[in-house]
């Protein structure tokens, strides 16, 4: 099930109604209704009508559409898309509709879910945000605490903070973390360069303790294998290291503990790393510092007073600086012909491949486009560019676990609880995701069981390409949850022109393309001319 809601109207409601809808439907169990227009509500209630679910019970008080995934008895959790309590974009700290996902979501998933529990089991609300995100202040900055005190003196709904105590988080759930090993069927099994692998704010020698061999581990939150039903609520948008983020990637968000999560692999393509495009000395040196600053961070109780943590972040912000002036003086004194994939480098790089000597012959908007942005691929650090290839692997094994992980951490052949997704993409985030995304208005809603198929359909709405974001790619090649292949997926819509048609067929012509993250930029884009398919 594949189904994508349009509404030019919509929008997402204020909060002094309580996300409660404008409308009081035979099934609402609440006793307040909204005095201005919900169309959050009426635009879910829609597509579940329109889904088929619980048909025979439409508009009369009896009718479930979530029981056909939810019993009675059952843990669900709610799991948004939380990331950080500001957006890091400059000038649009209070910009959080295009960072996290909506409460107006949130509570029409939640009263539905309570109908099918029918005053049994357990709701679980939470996510597992990044280190520096203050939750307390995001539920209260963006409203959520309107939906707590709405569900105070029900017993059964809590709010969680998936994150374990070394996330320095500012709540205390008593929750504990459950260590996944994959072995051979992690995506990090036979990984070439197993003690280069990163992540940014965690002590990198942890990091490389889980992924040595047959050792391939996850912590995550005891919730996520203890839930019956996980109902995934995502908000889509352009992402620095993995292109895009989806129904997929919003799985990174089940973790007790992110030390076991590699983000990038050191250095660049001459010594397997993916880092950085071209790696300096300095660059190095500047990583090198970061990763012993990562590390004082991750003992010191109160980071923010180590003296020496702060020496060493200033000077390793001091190394980029004059790394990025030594860059730009290169660059405008020799034009861009060192950054391009023509060069001998890039030749190395891709041995064998002719089309990076004569790429794009003719076209000068295309060269243009390419010198631009490899010029900007010269200053990438930390593996936020389109050769990243470690993130995507995070993901899908994370991915494994939540579908396949039984409650005592071991995998098993069938899947093991129920997941469906609903993707906010009423406002999405482009540009520089998932920490300062611009917003980007798509008036949209999607449902689905398969996250693959799902973000199969949100990579095309991006109008972005399938092949060039290996997150997505290597899930349908590999059926990675039983999906269909990609040329059998197929949409329903209250649309006319997308009901009922395959993905493939589909054009999207009535959205915007979005605009990709400065790392990605000119190579992801569907029929971008100025491409950098050579290095693909």
């Amino acid at each position: 099930m594949n189904y994508l809601y349009y509404d030019e109207r919509l929008q997402y409601p204020k909060e002094t109604d309580c996300y409660s809808p404008s409308i009081r439907y035979p099934e609402y169990r609440g006793e307040d209704i909204a005095n201005e227009e919900n169309l959050i509500y009426d635009a879910i209630r829609n597509i579940f009508r329109d889904a088929g679910l619980d048909e025979a019970h439409y508009n009369l008080a009896a009718w479930n559409p979530l029981g056909e995934f939810i019993h009675p008895g059952d843990c669900v959790l709610i799991k948004p898309n939380l990331v950080l309590h500001k957006n890091n974009l400059q000038g649009q700290e209070d910009s959080l509709d295009c960072l996290v996902t909506h409460p107006s979501i949130i509570r029409c998933v939640l009263d539905y879910a309570l109908i099918a529990l029918n005053g049994t089991g357990e709701i679980y609300i939470g996510d597992s945000p990044v280190k520096d995100c203050n939750l307390p202040l995001l539920l209260k900055r963006h409203h959520y605490d309107v939906i707590q005190d709405y569900y105070a003196n029900f017993k059964n709904v809590k709010w969680v903070d998936l994150r374990g105590p070394e996330e320095e988080k500012q709540t205390a759930d008593q929750l504990r973390g459950i260590c996944v090993n994959l072995k051979d069927g992690s995506y990090f099994f036979g990984h070439a360069h197993p003690e280069s692998l990163r992540i940014p704010n965690y002590d990198y020698r942890k990091v490389v303790s889980h992924h040595q061999g047959n050792v391939q581990e996850y912590c995550v939150n005891e919730l996520a294998l203890r839930a019956n039903v996980i109902i995934n609520l995502p908000k889509p948008k352009t992402h620095r290291k993995s292109g895009y983020t989806g129904a997929l990637k919003n799985f990174v968000g089940i973790n007790y503990s992110k030390e076991y999560l590699p983000h990038h692999t050191l250095g660049d393509a001459k010594c397997g790393g993916d880092e950085f495009y071209r790696q300096t000395k300095l660059a190095r040196h500047a990583s090198d510092v970061r990763a012993r600053s990562d590390i004082i961070r991750t003992v010191s109780k109160d980071h923010a007073q180590n003296a020496l943590y702060r020496l060493l972040s200033k000077y390793e912000g001091c190394l980029w600086k004059i790394d990025n002036l030594l860059k730009d003086h290169a660059s405008k004194n020799h034009g861009s012909r060192n950054h391009e994939p023509g060069n001998h480098e890039s030749r190395n790089h891709e041995s064998g491949n002719h089309e990076s000597r004569n790429h794009e012959s003719g076209n000068h908007a295309s060269k243009d486009l390419v010198r631009q942005g490899n010029a900007g691929l010269a200053k990438i650090k930390e593996g936020t560019w389109y050769r990243n290839d470690t993130l995507w692997r995070t993901v899908l094994d994370l991915n494994k676990i939540v579908h396949y992980g039984n409650p005592d951490g071991q995998i098993c052949p069938n899947q093991q609880r129920v997941v469906i997704h609903l993707c906010d993409m009423v406002i999405s985030g482009e540009c520089e995701g998932p920490l300062a995304p611009s917003a980007k208005e798509e008036k949209l809603l999607l449902f689905g069981t398969n996250g693959v198929e799902l973000d199969a359909l949100i990579v095309r709405l991006m109008h972005f390409q399938l092949d060039k974001l290996k997150s997505i790619s290597i899930a349908l090649r590999d059926r990675l949850l039983e999906n269909a292949a990609y040329e059998e997926i197929v949409i329903r819509s209250n649309v006319e022109k997308y009901h009922e048609i395959l993905l493939k067929d589909a054009q999207f012509q009535e959205f915007m393309p979005f605009h990709a993250a400065n790392g990605w930029h000119g190579y992801i884009e569907e029929g971008n001319a100025g491409s950098r398919k050579q290095e693909a």
